[in-house]
């Protein structure tokens, strides 16, 4: 679709699959892929198609956040837990040098108490009332924000658009 209907040269594409899609290798992709290629005048597309979940900050506990469950996060085992915050997703790619961007989130944050429709997946977990943030992504979070300054217009498209509404596949 963005080679064929909208120009994107396929060296520009960079896809993050199974054990490549962790939240290390997300936020390096912004930083390396996007960071160094994005010039002033180019478009930049950011898809996430994935799990979501809420979990509580350490540093703030009576704050929740939406995060993104990248593929090397085990949630049923870890108290410590690698999400990706979608604020830190988000300063990257407001970073970019570029007033082009737009990301599309494919994921949920609400866990539905009780499954509707049988033939539905939701994709989402339920929130995360006892697990931490590992330790590198809040240490990573506090970079992007102090680290960059000039922040552009970026673009963020959701699967869902209100509190507790879920989107299902």
């Amino acid at each position: 679709f963005l080679i064929h209907r909208f120009g994107f040269a396929s060296a520009d594409i960079l896809t993050l699959t199974e054990e490549q899609a962790s939240r290390e290798f997300i936020e390096a992709a912004c930083l390396d892929h996007l960071g160094n290629q994005a010039k002033a005048d180019d478009t930049v597309v950011f898809h996430f198609s994935g799990y979501g979940t809420r979990v509580k900050l350490a540093t703030f506990p009576e704050t929740v956040e939406n995060a993104l469950i990248p593929f090397d996060v085990d949630t049923q085992n870890q108290l410590s837990v690698n999400y990706l915050l979608e604020q830190t997703l988000l300063l990257l790619l407001r970073s970019l040098p570029t007033n082009r961007v737009t990301t599309i989130l494919d994921t949920s944050y609400y866990a539905t108490s009780t499954l509707q429709t049988p033939a539905l997946k939701f994709r989402s977990r339920p929130e995360s009332l006892v697990a931490k943030l590992a330790l590198e992504e809040l240490a990573f979070l506090k970079q992007q924000q102090t680290q960059n300054p000039a922040l552009n217009n970026a673009i963020m498209l959701k699967a869902t658009s209100t509190e507790n509404q879920q989107a299902g596949n």
